[in-house]
């Protein structure tokens, strides 16, 4: 096995064209704290992108941000505090954990159905395809429309279309206060149609959440409920919440539970654990079937947090067969064995299958950019 180690574009290139010469595939990775995302890849040789590392540009007036795909989390962080902004799908900020495997990865947390996917952050790139062809897309601006939005096609890519040497992200500002209220619930029926109808009405919440005793702050059965903004929004949108749903008791949280609940922490001490996307409506029917201790819900009930049934395939049968058609289930947490046996992602219908190895194929004719990884 060879392992390349880049620090340049023309090192990533010299690695693809190396790759493409002896017929062997890479596998790329820089921090290497989502590898257990995804398939497990089938590479031969590996591609260390680490060193890929540092802001490029940074303007908080225009709240653009341009990094190299290896810059840490946790520097992107500490820099966008000091200028009261921040990444606002929330991807988790793990020690060791890069830009690149963020938005490659499609990460996310409780906040995105409000302030939008990584893929609606990601406004352009420059990175070497599997032709060893260098080429950019997108652009510095938030609106720029010219060709084909080729960022939103790579967020999520796992790395398979493309590697990626330069990434400009949208910024937001960070909000001056986040207030969490939560509140007991009698059952999930009822719990969810309190979140979907807080969700509808003009509080601007910005997470929704339920969890189920063994899991909740409270050790009771309870929804959550994020506001964040200026001290005066949150204090004005808080009491209209508390006039119209004055039939709920809410208390007001001492603590930020959100980057754990949006990253599926609170069950990290299960072996598999699977992220199950559906419409919110549906939520009641599916965690009906489950175990109060197996299981909590995002997303006002879009997004549900479930550890398996036990069984030997962790549940991937049962569960895949009750959202086909509404959703998909993907394994978050689970090893090698059971992720190649049973497939991280949710089966594609077969049209849609042919149109993603058509557009691989465009960009990896030979397959060599960290084949398996999708479940290919």
């Amino acid at each position: 096995m060879k392992v390349f180690v880049a620090h340049s574009r023309e090192d990533v290139a010299d690695a693809v064209q190396s790759a493409l010469a002896s017929d062997r595939a890479l596998d790329i990775f820089a921090g290497h704290t989502r590898s257990g995302l995804g398939s497990p890849s089938v590479a031969s040789d590996r591609l260390d992108v680490s060193g890929l590392a540092g802001v490029i540009d940074y303007q908080p007036g225009e709240l653009i941000l341009t990094a190299r795909p290896g810059t840490l989390m946790t520097a992107i962080e500490d820099m966008l505090m000091q200028q009261g902004q921040m990444l606002a799908f929330e991807p988790a900020i793990d020690p060791g954990a890069s830009l690149g495997g963020a938005v490659m990865v499609g990460c996310a947390g409780s906040r995105r159905p409000f302030a939008g996917a990584a893929r609606d952050h990601f406004l352009g790139f420059e990175a070497v395809s599997g032709r060893g062809e260098v080429f950019r897309a997108g652009g510095k601006v938030v609106k720029n429309v010219t060709g084909y939005d080729l960022p939103k096609l790579f967020a999520g890519s796992f790395g398979t279309l493309g590697i990626v040497h330069e990434m400009t992200i949208k910024v937001m500002p960070r909000p001056e206060i986040i207030e969490t209220l939560i509140a007991p619930v009698t059952d999930w029926d009822s719990g969810f149609a309190s979140l979907r109808r807080i969700m509808r009405g003009d509080y601007e919440v910005s997470g929704l959440a339920l969890a189920p005793s063994a899991f909740s702050p409270n050790g009771r059965d309870a929804m959550l409920i994020r506001l964040e903004g200026t001290p005066k929004s949150v204090a004005a949108r808080k009491a209209n919440l508390l006039a119209r749903e004055s039939q709920i008791q809410f208390d007001v949280l001492d603590h930020n539970p959100w980057m754990a609940l949006g990253s599926g922490r609170w069950l990290d001490h299960a072996p598999n654990l699977w992220r199950i996307s559906i419409p919110a409506d549906r939520a009641t029917g599916i965690v009906a079937q489950w175990s109060a201790d197996s299981w909590y819900a995002d997303w006002a009930g879009g997004r549900l947090f479930w550890i398996g049934d036990g069984s030997a395939d962790a549940g991937a049968g049962q569960l895949r067969a009750r959202i086909r058609g509404l959703g998909h289930a993907t394994l978050i947490h689970g090893d090698s064995a059971l992720r190649q046996r049973v497939g991280v992602f949710q089966p594609l219908e077969p049209s849609l299958a042919a149109l993603s190895r058509n557009i691989k194929s465009q960009f990896d004719p030979k397959g060599i950019l960290n084949p398996g990884r999708m479940g290919e």
